[in-house]
């Protein structure tokens, strides 16, 4: 974010050591930078005037410039008139580089208006107009990785070209074949390496081809420019507005120790796999800009945990969550996933019992009206609610504590229920006109019931292989449905029992059959 207070808009010390500043132009459109001083020196908005032979300004415009894929823009933009006979005109800032890198970067958004004073024969140094300098303040001592510029094309289009210019003696400067567009905004970076034959090499790209990660290739390097003053330190980072200097704008200033610094990147989510999980389910995320990610949400809940694989990888583990797009975030910005994940709730990954983490993957007991699936025996030590309860081949035993359950049950089957083999019984919060089945047994059987037209009233239900009361006689199903309308009041529900032929005393009849 731009908005910051004074100097800190314009430079930090990021914490793994990289020293950097960064202008946004944040100031109020119709001011200017450098102040409006002939002859120099004199400052305004951070800026000073190094150089100067009349009163035009360097001013500031409404509005960013922006690029696809570089952090966001806000603040404002500058413009530099490239009108020598009333702007002449050079300023320059600390660029906020410690020490004595041998390496250093700057990079800037450029949008040229037109060919205005532009030459058209060979690259001049004469015709450069942004640079960094040895020192910084009333005199910069030395211009060095200078970008200039010519019109090609017969004034249609115009190119860019660097200069090491770090000393006296013969020189050539290297240009950039690529021909480009008037009125459209350009990234242009700049490395400049100190050497130690004093023969520094400077390198231009236009448009590099990836931003936030490593240096691409794809520059144009130059070290024609050898002998004189020798460069040890980054002391600011210039403009000049002066003779074959362009009609332009200029925004997103940024200078550093790496390319990442000067190429910041918000993350881009790609994929990531598997599609769909559980709390504790662990899901690779690909995509780019990740290394130095301080967040990870699925769904918009936190995840688990997460690892930074690699600047492309992260392996995320999902937590407390909810279905949704699969969300990065980092210093710079953040992105979500086009796909979204699925979340369905807490499994078990291991027999236990129901309150103990080690029974749950992820290590966390569900909280209430979670969706929960049981994939292993366990047993209930406390008495859960849940929303949708999913049965997946294993048992849930019950014993002396109750199960209430407020969406659906689902994959139940012979081999995978609700065992009641205590006082412990299946609560479901809301019948309605909607059957809702109850999968109850006993330790050696299947034994469901299923509830409808219930008035949305709760019901109870467990079974038990034992009378409470001894029969008159012995033809029954050798099993006692304990049911319950837990609301209260006048309600009419429709009931249905199921029981395996083995459950049946050798005298029941099937077509004499009634309930009790």
């Amino acid at each position: 974010m731009k908005q910051f207070y004074l100097l800190l808009m314009l430079f930090f010390i990021v914490s793994n050591g990289r020293a950097q500043l960064y202008e946004g132009f944040n100031y109020a459109a119709g001011e200017n930078i450098g102040g409006t001083c002939n002859p120099n020196p004199c400052s305004g908005n951070n800026w000073t005037t190094h150089a100067a032979s009349n009163a035009g300004t360097i001013d500031v415009l409404s509005g960013s410039l922006s690029y696809p894929g570089l952090q966001a823009s806000s603040g404002n933009r500058i413009y530099i008139p490239g009108a020598n006979a009333t702007t002449t005109r050079d300023v320059n800032m600390p660029a906020a580089i410690t020490g004595t890198p041998q390496i250093a970067y700057y990079s800037f958004l450029l949008k040229v208006i037109d060919n205005t004073q532009l030459i058209t024969t060979g690259p001049s140094v004469n015709a450069y107009f942004v640079s960094f300098g040895k020192t910084a303040g009333n005199s910069i001592s030395n211009a060095i990785g200078r970008v200039g510029i010519r019109s090609v094309n017969a004034g249609a289009n115009f190119r860019l070209n660097i200069v090491n210019g770090n000393g006296g003696g013969s020189f050539s400067l290297s240009e950039i074949t690529a021909d480009l567009d008037f009125g459209a905004t350009y990234l242009v970076v700049v490395k400049y390496e100190i050497t130690a034959a004093n023969k520094d090499i400077a390198t231009l790209w236009v448009n590099p081809s990836s931003l936030g990660e490593a240096e691409p290739g794809g520059g144009v390097t130059n070290n024609s420019l050898s002998g004189g003053a020798v460069v040890s330190v980054f002391g600011s980072v210039a403009i000049s507005n002066a003779p074959n200097t362009p009609k332009a704008e200029i925004d997103e200033i940024r200078t550093g120790t790496t390319w990442a610094s000067v190429t910041p990147a918000p993350p881009v989510v790609n994929s990531f796999t598997p599609t769909g999980g559980y709390s504790g389910t662990p899901i690779v995320i690909t995509g780019n800009h990740f290394t130095d990610a301080t967040g990870v949400t699925i769904g918009g809940t936190n995840a688990a945990s997460f690892t930074v694989d690699n600047s492309t990888q992260i392996t995320a583990v999902v937590g407390a969550g909810a279905s949704g797009p699969v969300n990065v975030a980092t210093a710079i910005g953040d992105n979500s996933s086009a796909a979204t994940f699925t979340y369905n709730g807490y499994i078990t990954n291991a027999g236990g019992n129901w309150n103990a983490g080690t029974t749950w993957l992820g290590g966390n007991v569900p909280p209430s009206n979670a969706d929960v699936t049981v994939s292993n025996a366990i047993s209930a030590d406390i008495s859960p609610a849940v929303a949708n309860l999913t049965l997946s081949g294993s048992l849930l035993t019950l014993g002396n504590n109750n199960i209430t359950v407020s969406g659906v049950v689902n994959g139940a089957s012979s081999s995978a229920y609700i065992i009641t083999n205590g006082t412990g019984r299946m609560i479901h919060s809301n019948v309605g006109t909607t059957p809702v089945l109850f999968p109850v047994g006993t330790a050696s059987s299947y034994t469901p019931a299923t509830i409808a037209n219930g008035s949305n009233h709760s019901f109870s239900c467990n079974v038990q292989p034992t009378f409470t009361n001894p029969l008159p006689g012995n033809e029954a199903v050798l099993r006692q449905w304990n049911i319950a309308d837990e609301t209260g009041g006048p309600v009419s529900a429709a009931l249905t029992l199921q029981w395996n032929a083995a459950d049946e005393h050798a005298s029941f009849n099937r077509n004499l059959c009634a309930m009790a």
